[in-house]
């Protein structure tokens, strides 16, 4: 194992790209085939989808729509694979570049470092992860991670997600070479759990004075911010 490698962990939505409302409209299609509810979305207006993870959003629009537990709990294999069917069309007829200002960017640099490694920390379910990132050719940075499947609680998928890279590249970083950069509250709670280090970046759904808040180690602007600490050390 090689110890005194930079582990950056990376949020997907709201941080890497953003595709407005897709998620949302494929899981309310999913519920409403699924579960044949009429208008699902006038009840999970609600249910809040930023720094969530898949698995717990599905559960609490299901609480939303007054399914019973022991219906959701035999049909969520369904309703995982349709809503990942729904979320494949809504990626595709979406409009424009999703990926936000500088990612394409950092991404190559970071690669490009050899005292840098990448995974992603993301609530996606990890075929949700590809949908969104391998179209706009972001999905090649990442060889792994920590994903929805893995737990409802990002806290715990933060933790797999630092085992996992870390098997995976073979290195060995103290908590403070870990970097968790996310755009919500979450991101950073879920890299204080573990002594990780928090960079919030202001793109998605949280402002500045949250994510401060919050506890983030630094707070950006954007990706492009010149306060930055990628792929540069001290």
């Amino acid at each position: 194992m090689s110890p005194g490698t930079r582990l950056y962990l990376w949020d997907i939505d709201g941080t890497l790209v953003l595709y407005r409302g897709v998620g949302r409209r494929a899981a309310e299609a999913a519920f409403r085939e699924v579960f044949a509810l009429p208008d699902p979305a006038s009840k999970t207006r609600g249910v809040a989808l930023a720094g969530s993870t898949d698995p717990k959003i599905l559960r609490s629009m299901a609480i939303a729509c007054d399914v019973a537990e022991a219906d959701f709990e035999a049909r969520q294999a369904e309703l995982r694979r349709i809503y990942l069917g729904h979320l494949q069309r809504e990626v595709a007829a979406f409009q424009g570049d999703p990926v936000l200002r500088g990612a394409r960017e950092i991404l190559a640099a970071l690669a490009a470092d050899p005292g840098v490694k990448l995974g992603l920390l993301t609530g996606n379910f990890e075929p949700a992860a590809k949908i969104k990132l391998d179209p706009v050719g972001l999905g090649g940075f990442f060889a792994t991670g920590g994903f929805g499947d893995d737990h409802e609680d990002r806290r715990i998928v933060a933790s797999v997600a630092r085992e996992r890279c870390a098997a995976h590249h073979r290195i060995e970083p103290a908590p403070s070479e870990v970097f968790v950069v996310g755009d919500t509250i979450h991101d950073v709670d879920c890299a204080r759990a573990h002594g990780f280090r928090a960079i919030g970046v202001c793109t998605g759904h949280t402002g500045r004075s949250e994510l401060e808040a919050a506890g983030a180690d630094l707070v950006l602007d954007d990706l492009l911010d010149p306060r930055a600490p990628f792929a540069r050390r001290g």
